[in-house]
């Protein structure tokens, strides 16, 4: 759900604004339903680009935010990203996040093992998640705690 990107939350953060967002989350996710199932009715993977999930913490709204807020806010948008695939099996969908390709430090990135139970809730089966720069190479041990998403290689 890209087009719902967190960057647009840096306009939404009083409590009057929150639930804008989430309407607004949720009208984007009512307005994508539709076309996911046109895909998923074809039989091929829809495969959801959803980077907000990993950088919403990166945004200028969330840069000197807790960690929980971080985390809300995903789960915001795995809700609304699972309303809008509520008719798709989860088999046909598998979903894309990172941390951006912009070429500053990623010192404002949440770390992966904390997001991964937000995002573990998505009505998903595949996951890929790019951990293609420095900050993060560490976390290449973070592990799914099911067998929903197995690790590659093992």
């Amino acid at each position: 759900m890209q087009i719902a990107s967190s960057s647009f939350e840096l306009v939404f953060r009083d409590l009057t604004a929150c639930v804008a967002l989430a309407e607004f989350l949720f009208a984007v996710a009512d307005a994508m339903q539709a076309e996911y199932e046109l895909v998923a009715e074809t039989g091929m993977t829809l495969q959801i680009d959803a980077l907000e999930l990993l950088t919403i913490g990166q945004t200028a709204a969330y840069a000197d935010e807790p960690l929980e807020d971080v985390k809300e806010a995903t789960r915001l948008h795995v809700e609304a990203l699972n309303e809008a695939l509520e008719n798709i099996p989860a088999e046909q969908v598998r979903l894309h996040t990172c941390w951006g390709s912009y070429e500053g430090p990623h010192h404002l990135d949440a770390d992966l093992v904390d997001l991964l139970p937000e995002i573990y809730e998505a009505d998903i089966t595949g996951l890929s998640v790019e951990q293609a720069n420095p900050r993060h190479q560490h976390e290449s041990t973070a592990r799914s705690p099911s067998s929903r998403f197995p690790t590659a290689g093992r």
